[in-house]
């Protein structure tokens, strides 16, 4: 475990994932990449928001749908598929919560990716989103490199993100970003490669 990981526990930032005080029942989540659903069904338990979730890994959607069923989240609405720039199958290497396109070890699977711009028709979001948590083990690059490129930045009020350092140029790139998403939001707090959390100005 790293130093900067360790400062990150000490500094209580795993509850602060957790912790969003701005939210309550009227408001709307998403996230992308929801894994078991884990954070998905905390944040259901504590705020009663509007969840969109997406997993486009078949065996970890199967389980965080068991989860969500099982817990009786009514407003926690899953999807079977992930988000990015454009719509396409992709290949991926699923190993746990290292699964990814840039995973170097696991059982290959071929997934479906939706473009953002049109998951945000579909869903009718018009206004803004109140929490976006975006976790996808390497497609956050694209993902938001794509949604600050089209304009579509200031729908997202909230921003909780997980960069991974598994592709190249990827400090690069995560400042970059960064730079240009400094434009419309605050970065309340960061650890390299492990959390940030920006929100609107």
């Amino acid at each position: 475990m790293s130093d900067l990981h360790d400062k990150w526990e000490a500094d209580g930032m795993r509850e602060q994932m957790y912790t969003h005080p701005y939210l309550n029942s009227s408001s709307i989540v998403l996230e992308i990449g929801a894994y078991k659903g884990f954070w998905i069904s905390e944040i259901s338990k504590r705020y009663d928001p509007c969840i969109y979730a997406f997993e486009p890994v078949p065996q970890f959607y199967t389980e965080a749908q068991g989860k969500i069923k099982d817990r009786d989240f009514p407003k926690v609405f899953l999807f079977p598929f992930g988000l990015g720039k454009d719509n396409r199958m992709q290949a991926i290497l699923v190993n746990e919560d290292a699964s990814g396109v840039y995973c170097k070890v696991g059982v290959p699977v071929q997934i479906f990716i939706r473009s953002i711009k049109e998951a945000l028709s579909m869903f009718h979001f018009k206004e803004h989103i109140n929490l976006t948590q975006i976790n996808c083990e390497g497609g956050e690059y694209e993902l938001l490199e794509y949604i600050l490129n089209e304009n579509l930045i200031n729908k997202f009020d909230h921003l909780q993100i997980q960069f991974h350092d598994i592709i190249p140029d990827a400090k690069m790139r995560m400042e970059n970003i960064f730079h240009k998403l400094s434009e419309t939001h605050k970065m309340h707090y960061n650890y390299d490669f492990i959390f940030c959390h920006w929100s609107k100005k």
